[in-house]
């Protein structure tokens, strides 16, 4: 695959469903989180990974399952964790998967994923800039349906980022991605022919700065704000009736809807390295996230036949609904990262977060350790305690 998110079956307890959206250590897909920094990437309508990245701009993915550290929530089964590359000291330039793919005969282009990457610094060890661009146009044939249409993907993912030194204790970085795709006959398979599959529609973007600075060569302070937007559309091709029958679907599909995200994240933390029997190193903060939900819906009627062609069953919808929510989300965090020795390292933390939708005070004490019973880290016995 050419994604984040096709590295992440790759790693034990990490599989993919049957609807595609990856489920870890059995968790359902909403339950986890996405983060670049400590900026988070997920849809907080849907709790889905929305968003896609450039292959290229990936520096590596780590999946943590039920991380003890405190800084870490607004999931319940794990955090997927994304480094991207920054610019470099010399610029470079480099373009790949130029070659489209055809169908059969050479009747057409099947598929064309070209990138280009520029990297490079604009001021030489001060300012450096990242640029990925990535073009998808994939047509995927139903064979199994007369003409074998084709499922249709048209995408484009953008990542910016740039990366100043403004001093020897003084660094910001800024990223800014932007990921449209359009879907023709999205739901298309041997059962449903390309009338009663909806065209899906997605525009969105995500822009973050991260700032570093140490105070003194113990204590670093950290902001983090981050903007996101993720707009979906649903559109049928016609207005008629949705009939389901057992051999096969006919007439459009039922339901048109659009939906709209907004949400703004600002973190700040404090990071101090103390000496006490062992290294410690203290880390609070507290992470503020508000965010918008609109959206809209409205459903056709759905007809069910018998094999024999006879209505079984008819269901009728309401108009045209709406709906829109807003909350702002609250964390206070405070850990230590202990490392008692070389082979052993603690990690103790609090963690409170305020549910703007249930009105509730959630506490997730948090507790870890992590004991080297064999040289170089050759074995490791990792175990905790943590409410998430």
């Amino acid at each position: 695959g050419d994604d984040f998110q096709s590295l992440l079956p790759l790693l034990p307890g990490v599989v993919r469903g049957q609807d595609g959206r990856l489920r870890v250590k059995g968790g359902q897909p909403t339950q986890a989180a996405l983060q670049v920094s400590s900026a988070s990437l997920v849809d907080p309508s849907t709790g889905d990974f929305d968003l896609e990245l450039p292959a290229p701009s990936v520096e590596s993915v780590e999946v943590l399952a039920n991380p003890f550290a405190a800084e870490f929530g607004r999931f319940a089964t794990s955090v997927t964790q994304i480094r991207t590359r920054r610019g470099t000291d010399e610029w470079e330039f480099k373009p790949g998967n130029l070659m489209p793919r055809f169908h059969k005969g050479f009747s057409g282009i099947r598929g064309f994923e070209p990138r280009f990457s520029i990297r490079g610094p604009i001021e030489r060890g001060r300012l450096f800039l990242a640029q990925d661009l990535q073009y998808r146009f994939v047509e995927t044939p139903v064979k199994s349906l007369a003409n074998e249409p084709d499922v249709e993907l048209t995408s484009v993912d953008s990542f910016t980022r740039l990366d100043a030194i403004l001093s020897a204790r003084h660094t910001i970085g800024g990223a800014f991605i932007a990921f449209p795709r359009d879907i023709t006959n999205a739901t298309m398979n041997t059962f449903r022919p390309p009338e009663a599959t909806p065209g899906l529609e997605q525009q969105g973007w995500s822009a973050g700065l991260l700032d570093r600075f140490a105070l003194s060569p113990s204590v670093v302070l950290e902001t983090t704000v981050a903007g996101r937007r993720f707009e979906i559309e649903v559109e049928p091709v016609g207005q008629d009736p949705l009939t389901i029958q057992p051999q096969t679907e006919s007439g459009n599909y039922f339901n048109t809807q659009e939906r709209r995200v907004r949400s703004f994240q600002w973190v700040e933390s404090i990071s101090l390295t103390r000496h006490w029997r062992g290294e410690h190193v203290i880390k609070t903060g507290a992470d503020v996230q508000w965010a918008r939900f609109e959206g809209s819906s409205e459903s056709h009627p759905v007809e069910v036949r018998r094999i024999d062609g006879t209505l079984a069953e008819r269901t009728i919808f309401g108009g045209l609904t709406q709906q829109e929510v807003a909350g702002t989300e609250v964390a206070l965090f405070g850990q230590d990262r202990w490392r008692a020795g070389s082979r052993l390292t603690m990690e103790l933390g609090l963690r409170m977060d305020r549910d703007p939708i249930t009105h509730r005070y959630n506490w997730s004490p948090r507790a870890g350790a992590a004991i080297t019973v064999l040289p170089e880290g050759r074995a490791i016995i990792r175990g905790g305690y943590g409410k998430f």
